[in-house]
């Protein structure tokens, strides 16, 4: 062999030594979430489950629970554009508006309702926790017959009304109980107090309890995850997803939520659709009543406010009053104990 061909083979063999053992960056692979095998939800499939019930019972509900920003009033715009390019009527109220003076609120619905030409309706009633915490006890009593009322004001008007109720709140138990009747309930957030809420709703069974854990553990993770890593794997099954975390900027692929619908805990994925309606353009507002503006200006005052004031007024004195008799007994006094020396 010639100097030159070993020379070379020796190259070749060197490069083929560094190529071998050449350090290669390494990529750290994200870790996997493993879900539990439960059938994923879609708004569209419980807006499908739920007309039906609208249909024949002339009534039918969905309830959204959680903290603020987590997607609640996002889902309840989704029902109500599929409820709207199926025919209904959307009304958007928040408590505020409807509260104060409920009876024009209802007339102004009939009125559009009669312009509208149909008889279904679709309300989403936004920051039900109002309700319970910013009016007077009897409006809040009063609001507790809210879906009686709309009906017995429409109907005989306009005959059958149907009417689909979406409910939008804090907590399950700032809803008054009269509005505690869906079938179906989506929590916006994975806390403590979801499952909590949760749990009344699910009979005292094992396997639902469980399936809600499964769900609720999967839930939290997601949710802590989802914002900062931006793209979420996880496994279904033997197949492996990857999800991306909307935001505000770029809805992607949604959010993922725990609903209770149809007697079961499922993983319901919320997902921005086409030609979304603006809740704020279907919004009415009533203004309050002279007397309701004046007992707002002027809140009653409590007890104690109005003792303070009377006292500022008519101040009390502690001296003690002098006593007309004071004298003589202690003219007495001396006699007295003479009489029992004796």
């Amino acid at each position: 062999m010639s100097l030159e061909l070993f020379a070379k083979h020796i190259r070749e063999q060197v490069e083929t030594f560094n190529h071998d053992h050449e350090e290669k960056p390494v990529t750290e692979e994200k870790e996997e979430i493993v879900i539990p095998t439960k059938p994923f939800i879609l708004l569209d499939d419980i807006y499908k489950d739920v007309i039906p019930s609208v249909n024949s019972d002339k009534f039918a509900s969905v309830s959204l629970i959680g903290s603020q920003g987590k997607g609640k009033t996002f889902s309840a715009n989704i029902l109500a554009t599929l409820a709207e390019q199926d025919g209904f009527l959307v009304i958007y109220g928040k408590a505020e508006d409807f509260m104060q003076d409920k009876d024009s609120w209802i007339e102004q619905v009939k009125n559009k309702l009669k312009e509208h030409n149909d008889i279904r309706i679709c309300f989403v009633l936004d920051d039900m926790s109002y309700s319970t915490s910013m009016v007077s006890a009897k409006k809040a009593a009063g609001f507790k017959h809210f879906v009686a009322d709309v009906r017995h004001v429409l109907e005989p008007v306009l005959g059958d009304v149907k009417v689909f109720m979406i409910y939008i709140s804090h907590r399950l138990h700032s809803l008054p109980p009269m509005l505690r009747n869906s079938g179906t309930w989506i929590f916006g957030s994975a806390l403590p107090e979801d499952r909590a809420d949760a749990i009344k709703l699910i009979p005292k069974m094992k396997e639902e309890r469980d399936r809600l854990e499964e769900i609720f553990q999967f839930l939290k993770k997601v949710s802590n995850e989802g914002p900062k890593v931006d793209v979420i794997h996880y496994t279904l099954g033997d197949v492996k997803f990857t999800f991306k975390w909307g935001k505000e900027e770029d809805p992607g692929d949604g959010r993922l939520m725990m609903v209770s619908h149809g007697g079961e805990m499922k993983i319901l994925q919320s997902k921005k659709i086409e030609n979304m309606l603006d809740l704020e353009a279907h919004r009415i507002i009533v203004q309050p009543k002279l007397e309701d503006v004046l007992e707002e200006e002027s809140p009653k005052e409590d007890e104690d406010d109005i003792r303070k004031r009377a006292l500022q007024l008519f101040p009390v004195t502690e001296e003690k009053v002098k006593d007309p008799f004071d004298e003589l007994k202690r003219n007495l006094l001396p006699i007295t104990s003479k009489s029992l020396e004796l």
